[in-house]
């Protein structure tokens, strides 16, 4: 997988295009919206053969359960996460246990942006990262040395 030259612009104008909009378990959950930014960063979906299983919370929550949690799920779509997410840069994604529980995002810059049952919203990713909260981040498109 990787990213195209204005990946960049992709990637904004695919999380610009979430903003306002609600939580749909179906459509755009945390994962899925994630996963719809990879799609406009490099042309490739890690969800799509997830995509037709789940429609509702019961049946997201079977699919992600096979894989033990939401971690391991995206283990399981995108391999091993990066040894310290401090690394990551602009379009990687998020895996960070927040008090409402865990939660996908993408990472842009100071911010990880992840879609709630509340919608759209931005958490300041060194504080994410200085607390503590469990917490992994995946390279998206490129290679950790």
């Amino acid at each position: 997988m990787r990213r195209h030259r204005d990946w960049a612009r992709s990637l904004n104008a695919a999380l610009e295009a979430q903003r306002g909009q609600p939580f749909d378990w179906a459509t755009r959950n945390c994962l899925s919206v994630c996963c719809d930014a990879i799609q406009a960063m490099t042309g490739e979906d890690p969800l799509e053969p997830y995509r037709p299983l789940y429609h509702d919370e019961a049946s997201a929550m079977a699919v992600v359960g096979e894989h033990g949690d939401l971690f391991g799920f995206v283990r399981h779509l995108l391999g091993e996460p990066m040894g310290n997410a401090r690394y990551a840069k602009n379009g990687d994604l998020f895996v960070v246990r927040l008090p409402s529980g865990p939660t996908a995002g993408i990472g842009v810059d100071t911010t990880i942006w992840c879609m709630e049952r509340q919608g759209m919203l931005t958490v300041n990713k060194e504080r994410a990262l200085r607390l503590g909260l469990e917490h992994a981040a995946w390279p998206i498109g490129w290679e950790p040395r």
